[in-house]
């Protein structure tokens, strides 16, 4: 599908005014006869409505960034064009940003467009019923695929479903490449990997996005810190020495704005490309590890760490999945893929 949806809304009025049903033209300005669901002759990108929607969600452009793995200045230059091409702005700015009465009659019918727009781009192999998958579930798959793997999925639930993939599909050869949530929405996009298992952001151009686990940040500790089992605020973990994800990374984007969004800075004694080893470190006493729970979960099972309850950090959601490009052919391996992920 395109990434342009020309006229995605239409003018319920001829030219210059004039009402198709053969009613008075309207005398009001253009601007007044505007609808947040009709507007004529208009070219809006996905990637805009994308931006729009995530920066209302999150209600900021530092948040949204991070979890659309974006910036700031392009979100502002996609904002700032969608308004251009609608003729009226979609958010007040001021200390608190916040949607205009048109703007929060816009994000309805965004959010219904994204949608639709998603479930056409969608490749056929995700789709139930199709020929590919029917080969997948019923008969053995050879060939090849070409998998970018986030280092948490890896030491998370994927082994297994690459165990039973094997065990169904013993001639189908696996080919694994681990790096970045960024990384992998890159070689994805650029054919270097066939589909991609990591953090996914809110949304990113020319790929499909599907949730498969739920993830979410911990804070951990060794069993003896002061703060173990305890409820904190996150201006007491700034005040630790902290152990945390390596800038460039989706999770310390979202984890970064997080902070930044209370008036704080996410300053770390040191940075790792794993949670396994910030796990280890705050096992050991260094400080205070910002971890994936999947990951955390046997040392908190075996009371290597503690957690420390923090609202700001345990209610960040941490998506894990599947990652797609958009309008692909359905392969016979990317299918038997999907078919096992859909039973995990």
């Amino acid at each position: 599908m395109s990434p342009v949806l020309r006229g995605f809304i239409s003018s319920p009025e001829g030219p210059d005014g004039a009402n198709p049903e053969g009613g008075a033209r309207s005398d009001s300005p253009p601007s007044a006869r505007r609808h947040p669901s009709r507007v004529h002759s208009r070219v809006v990108e996905l990637d805009q409505l994308r931006a729009f929607v995530a920066v209302a969600e999150a209600a900021g452009f530092t948040r949204a960034a991070a979890v659309m793995a974006s910036t700031q200045p392009t979100l502002s230059r996609q904002i700032g064009a969608l308004e251009r091409e609608l003729g009226r702005p979609l958010f007040k700015r001021g200390r608190k940003l916040e949607l205009t009465p048109f703007g929060q009659e816009f994000l309805g019918g965004a959010r219904e467009l994204l949608a639709r727009a998603d479930a056409l781009a969608a490749p056929r192999a995700g789709r139930r019923g199709t020929p590919a998958e029917g080969a997948a579930a019923d008969a053995e798959v050879d060939g090849e695929l070409r998998l970018g793997i986030a280092d948490s999925v890896l030491m998370g639930r994927f082994p297994a479903v690459l165990e039973r993939l094997g065990r169904r599909h013993r001639r189908l050869r696996v080919h694994v490449t681990t790096g970045t949530s960024p990384e992998i929405l890159s070689w994805v996009r650029g054919e270097r990997c066939d589909a991609g298992l990591c953090m996914l952001p809110r949304a990113h151009p020319g790929l499909v996005l599907r949730p498969v686990w739920n993830d979410r940040f911990v804070a951990l500790v060794a069993p003896g810190h002061r703060l173990a089992g305890r409820r904190a605020e996150l201006s007491a973990l700034a005040a630790e020495r902290q152990i945390v994800i390596r800038p460039g990374t989706l999770a310390h984007q979202v984890l970064a704005a997080t902070y930044q969004a209370a008036g704080l800075s996410l300053v770390a004694e040191m940075h790792f490309d794993n949670f396994q080893l910030i796990a280890e470190f705050a096992a050991a006493g260094a400080g205070v590890g910002l971890c994936s729970e999947l990951v955390a979960r046997p040392y908190l099972q075996a009371r290597r760490v503690a957690r420390v309850k923090v609202a700001a950090i345990d209610k960040l959601p941490r998506p894990l999945g599947l990652v797609l490009r958009a309008g692909c052919a359905g392969s016979a391996p990317l299918a038997a893929l999907v078919a096992e992920l859909e039973r995990a």
